[in-house]
Order: structure tokens, then sequence, then C-alpha cells
């Protein structure tokens, strides 16, 4: 999660949490970890386990259903503009268009949520693409193919926000719209 000069950069499972709409990530725990003197590594919780142990399943499925060919990248791919640096890895990619794999407890509702929108249009910018296809397996077990066009207008706004946000971090300052409370400024400030 860093730059060759120990820079953070924001991966694009955190990037909705740049616009203040993430679920499970806030934006002063965004900010907390991107201050941190070392990376901060997530374990690997239940709902993590369960996507990795079934990603390869269901890239397969998601070939057959499509008559594609994405296949999983063993590279990351990396996007820096000025204060923009950010990071993706990709579940499938077939050089022209991206594969999101998601594994869900929920039932699909036809519709992406704002945080898996905003990680598309990450993934979109890192990867040059235009083109998102999720396959969302939900909680039915039904696999749900649902496909997210990028515009270049959706890019810039999205490598602005990174910008903005990391060029705080570098300079060691709060971005806006982060609340610091008690909590979150003993976890940055043990002592």
């Amino acid at each position: 999660h860093r730059d060759e000069e120990g820079n953070p950069r924001i991966s694009a499972s955190e990037a909705a949490a740049v616009h203040g709409e993430h679920r499970f990530i806030s934006k002063y725990g965004l900010a907390v970890a991107k201050m941190a003197d070392e990376p901060v590594v997530t374990e690997t919780n239940r709902a993590m386990e369960r996507g990795n142990r079934l990603e390869p399943f269901i890239l397969e499925w998601a070939n057959d259903r499509l008559g594609e060919n994405f296949v999983t990248p063993d590279v990351l791919y990396v996007f820096s503009d000025d204060n923009a640096r950010m990071i993706a890895t990709l579940d499938g990619f077939n050089g022209e268009k991206i594969l999101e794999i998601k594994t869900s407890t929920r039932d699909w509702t036809g519709e992406l949520p704002e945080y898996w929108r905003v990680q598309g249009i990450h993934q979109a910018v890192c990867a040059n693409a235009h083109e998102v296809v999720w396959a969302i397996f939900d909680r039915t077990q039904t696999l749900n193919i649902y496909t997210q066009f990028v515009s270049s207008d959706e890019k810039e706004t999205h490598i602005n926000a990174v910008g903005t946000w990391l060029s705080y971090i570098d300079m060691g300052m709060t971005p806006e719209g982060v609340a610091w409370t008690y909590e979150t400024i003993t976890s940055r400030h043990p002592q």
C-alpha cells in the first residue's frame, strides 16, 4: 500500500472511503491508516476468506455464462498522477474489461452499492479500462451479472478526490470531512 518512496496509496477496496461512501471504512479510519508510520494490514475475516475460496470457481462460472476469457492477473495495477497514488488488484481481466467477483450474504438488488461502484471506477482508472463486469454470488446462491460502464468524467472526479485526499495526508494534515474522536486519536497516538 506504499509507493517506492514510502508514500501511501489508496487501494480499490478502500476507495469509497475517500468519498465517505464506504460501508465498512470511515473517512477517519482511512486517515488513521494512511497517516500511520507503517502500512496497516487488515486481517482476513470470514467474508474475505469466503470470497478468496470461491473466486476461482465463480471466475470459471462467469466465463462460461458470458462466453469470455477473463483470467486472474498476477500483477498489481497502479495509477499515479501528481498526488493521486492508486493501486488495484483485479479478480479477472481480459485486456479490455475487468471482472470483479463479489460473494454476498444479502440478496442482489440489481443495483451496485455505492462503495462497490467507486471500487469499479478505481479499478478502471488503474487498469485503463471503461467496463467492469460484476459477478455477484448472493445469498440465494445465484450468480448475478451486472455491467458497469465507467465514464472519463467519473474517472477524473475520482482521481481528483484521491489526489486531494492524499495531498492532505502527505502534509500530515487531516483531510476534509474527517471527524477525530478520542478512539481514533488513541489508535494513532496510543501514548
